[in-house]
């Protein structure tokens, strides 16, 4: 908050100047406003519905991200294949902020949700089963619930289970290193479709310039697709260059979420090195930079 309350100062200060002051007082007022501010905290429970079933401003349906349903009496289960536990627990850790209040307690862990006033949200757990616990007769690693009141739409739980004992054949339209067109954007696909888990396809923009409003992929998306392609960074570089796309690792790109706070308003943007998230000023500032589009995908469609 102490950041923000200095950036309200500062903004308020610049404002003042504008009003009082000649043309040329005017830009020296304008300059002193900061044009980016890094992001500490998120509305967690906004990462977590994201990363589950993507949902618009008015809470509809948009797709299915991770996990899918086995089970035709109930809809809101969904199955994910794992190698095993381990990879359960971190495809679990991997859906909320490193700063998110999770408590773990042996192979169990319970994450207290916070928007980004460290508000309460509701509570997740996931909970590692014995050997031996099944569901739909397929065996059960670990499964994820929530606490009443939670307020996440479309799910209400999500099962783990051996990527051996997926009981259906499936065959990713697109594999790793695939050029594919979406949307008019030129796109890399980093993750092949498999057992519960969507590809993903990766597009970056050509064009720099200054957002007004949220543009590409969903902060979710962003933060999934960066943690996907730092595993192989030299590798994803390449395969965008022969595309016609320079990869800039370092370099912030747009992403789908806008910010505002007193008499400031701002753009999300996010850097594939390291996951790092910044929101830039865009009211008196124009910094410009390319959007990052992120395209999940099944066994046919492409969203």
């Amino acid at each position: 908050m102490r950041k923000y309350f200095l950036s309200a100062l500062c903004l308020l200060s610049a404002t003042c100047m504008f009003v009082s002051c000649s043309d040329d007082d005017d830009k020296n007022g304008e300059e002193q406003v900061v044009e980016s501010f890094s992001v500490e905290n998120f509305n967690e429970l906004e990462l977590l519905q994201n990363h589950l079933v993507q949902i618009d401003s008015t809470g509809a349906r948009v797709q299915d991200v991770c996990g899918k349903n086995l089970d035709e009496s109930d809809k809101t289960v969904f199955f994910v294949g794992v190698k095993d536990l381990n990879e359960a627990k971190e495809t679990f850790k991997s859906w909320f902020p490193t700063n998110a209040d999770l408590i773990s307690m042996g192979d169990n862990m319970t994450v207290n949700l916070r928007d980004e006033e460290r508000k309460d949200q509701g509570t997740v757990y996931f909970t590692a089963k014995e050997s031996g616990s099944v569901i739909n007769n397929l065996p059960l690693l670990a499964e994820v619930t929530f606490a009443k009141g939670t307020d996440i739409k479309y799910v209400t739980k999500v099962c783990f289970i051996p990527e051996s004992s997926w009981p259906e054949n499936i065959e990713s339209p697109y594999y790793i290193g695939d050029k594919v067109t979406v949307r008019d954007h030129d796109g890399i696909c980093i993750r092949e479709y498999s057992k519960g888990r969507m590809g993903m396809i990766v597009a970056i923009g050509n064009r720099y310039f200054t957002s007004p409003v949220g543009t590409g992929a969903n902060l979710s998306a962003a933060k999934e697709a960066a943690s996907v392609m730092q595993k192989q960074m030299g590798v994803f570089k390449q395969l965008f260059n022969a595309i016609g796309t320079n990869l800039e690792e370092n370099e912030y790109y747009w992403i789908d979420k806008d910010y505002f706070y007193v008499l400031s308003a701002g753009v999300y943007a996010i850097r594939l090195r390291d996951s790092d998230v910044d929101w830039f000023e865009v009211q008196w500032k124009s910094p410009k930079k390319r959007a990052l589009y992120v395209y999940y995908f099944g066994e046919k469609i492409i969203y």
